[in-house]
């Protein structure tokens, strides 16, 4: 089965891909496997070096949510801004242009 999850309540995966197996020796086209979070999903590649995706984990062993319905982890991602998009932000934010 997949489980979905919102992104807000996951990070990126605190460990490197662990390596579990290649197919060195056996012939045919290099492959390999991959634990790539802490709940032990199975990436398999083509080739034998450590996927550089980034790979997700959920950011906490439980997530409640209160009266509202709000949850209790929130993460923040970073956006990236334009830099006219960025100068708009830092004016509302501190009521003047950043300095360059």
């Amino acid at each position: 089965r997949v489980r979905c999850v919102a992104k807000s309540f996951c990070r990126p995966a605190a460990d490197a891909p662990l390596h579990l197996w290649d197919d060195s020796g056996s012939g045919g086209k290099p492959a390999s496997m991959w634990i790539v979070n802490s709940a032990q999903v199975l990436w398999v590649a083509l080739g034998h070096k450590a996927p550089q995706e980034t790979f997700w984990e959920v950011a906490a062993e439980s997530i409640s949510f209160d009266y509202s319905g709000k949850p209790s982890v929130h993460v923040v991602h970073e956006r990236v801004l334009s830099p006219k998009a960025a100068m708009v932000n830092a004016k509302v934010l501190f009521g003047r242009q950043p300095s360059r």
